[in-house]
């Protein structure tokens, strides 16, 4: 090495200098950025970018049980301080047991607060653990309470008044009578062990529902008073023939997509089936006097029978309403990746909420959303 070149100390490596130098290519400890021999120093080159973002003080997680105390753990796989917002505006208010396999099948708000049904958990080959239930979040609170457990397939949940109705499948239906003492009993709808239920409806009068029987299965629309003692009531015995039900205001709605699709309405109030229109498939409701139908996008039925488009995706997709209020339709778009809020009138929709993930039940309540994504609970301002 020359004897004029200034000497610092030699080095192999940079972990051969002290801190704050490097090794430069004539083997001696040089300071940063310090020009030796026509040689600048390059700068510190930055540091590798994670392979998942992660907000400052936000660790990963996968469950609610990875994150600090009152801290939740966000569908985007992030914990999320209870009362915080996220980047969409989004409040993340309660969780299930995500990890072994439960859910939030449906909602339903009130005053007081939010019912949800959760699944409940499964084991490793996908059997029910019996704990399943309806828990009642009331709103500015963080722990929710179990109102009624012990289910084993909790399917679906609808609202009638002061009642809750719960769908466990196969054959069980629950009545919860809300209020100060809630009342909670399993209703007889004659179904055997040959039988499965398929659908509520909740009526003022009583319970409309769908089941099968047998095999090759018998489809049949029954209907139940409300009075304890009442015994279950055939109003439309099918062969062979799906149906399903959709809740509206004034109107339960009959699909039978076998041999044609045909959409039939049923009065809550006197119990008849009206006549059939053909329809393509998709959630119908009405709401105001007004019927409005997923089918492919989200239409307004008119008296002349020429529906108006109120949102038509890019994609040709069925669409499910999940609600209907005076801010709007509440529709899931697959291709569009969005919580979509549809103005009842012509004119355009506004997203909600940007996610890949199902978003399997969403009710506009006051000047907030509710919706769930998996097993989160979640609010946003409209």
């Amino acid at each position: 090495m020359p004897a004029d070149l200034p000497v610092k100390l030699y080095c192999d490596e940079s972990a051969d200098c002290p801190d704050g130098t490097y090794c430069s290519p004539d083997g001696q400890c040089a300071e940063w950025r310090e020009k030796e021999d026509d040689v600048v120093v390059p700068p510190e080159p930055p540091p590798e970018p994670p392979t998942k973002w992660e907000p400052p003080g936000k660790p990963n997680c996968d469950e609610s049980a990875d994150c600090p105390d009152g801290s939740l753990c966000h569908p985007d796989g992030q914990c999320l301080a209870w009362g915080d917002k996220d980047a969409q505006g989004a409040e993340l208010l309660a969780t299930t047991d995500i990890a072994h396999g439960a859910v939030i099948r449906d909602i339903w708000i009130s005053d007081d607060g939010v019912y949800y049904l959760d699944s409940g958990t499964t084991d490793a080959l996908y059997n029910p653990s019996l704990d399943g239930a309806v828990r009642f979040l009331r709103h500015g609170e963080r722990e929710p309470s179990v109102i009624h457990g012990g289910l084993s397939r909790p399917w679906e949940m609808f609202g009638e008044g002061d009642r809750l109705f719960v769908l466990d499948v196969p054959r069980t239906a629950v009545e919860i009578t809300l209020g100060t003492e809630l009342e909670t009993r399993t209703l007889d709808l004659g179904c055997g062990a040959d039988c499965h239920l398929l659908g509520l409806a909740p009526a003022p009068g009583g319970l409309y529902y769908t089941r099968a029987d047998g095999q090759p299965e018998r489809y049949s629309i029954m209907f139940k008073a409300q009075a304890a003692d009442s015994l279950p009531v055939v109003l439309e015995e099918l062969v062979s023939t799906p149906v399903s039900l959709s809740q509206g205001e004034n109107f339960i709605y009959v699909f039978y997509s076998d041999p044609a699709y045909v959409l039939r309405p049923l009065n809550k109030q006197t119990g008849e089936l009206e006549d059939g229109v053909p329809h393509g498939g998709g959630t119908t409701v009405d709401f105001h006097g007004e019927v409005f139908s997923g089918g492919y996008g989200v239409q307004k039925s008119t008296p002349s029978g020429e529906p108006i488009n109120l949102y038509l995706p890019a994609s040709f997709a069925p669409f499910d309403i999940h609600s209907v209020s005076t801010a709007g339709i509440l529709v899931y778009d697959t291709t569009a990746a969005a919580l979509l809020l549809v103005p009842t009138d012509p004119g355009p929709a506004k997203s909600i909420f940007t996610t890949s993930r199902w978003v399997s039940s969403a009710v506009t309540h006051g000047d907030h959303v509710y919706f769930v994504i998996d097993g989160c609970l979640m609010r946003k301002a409209l």
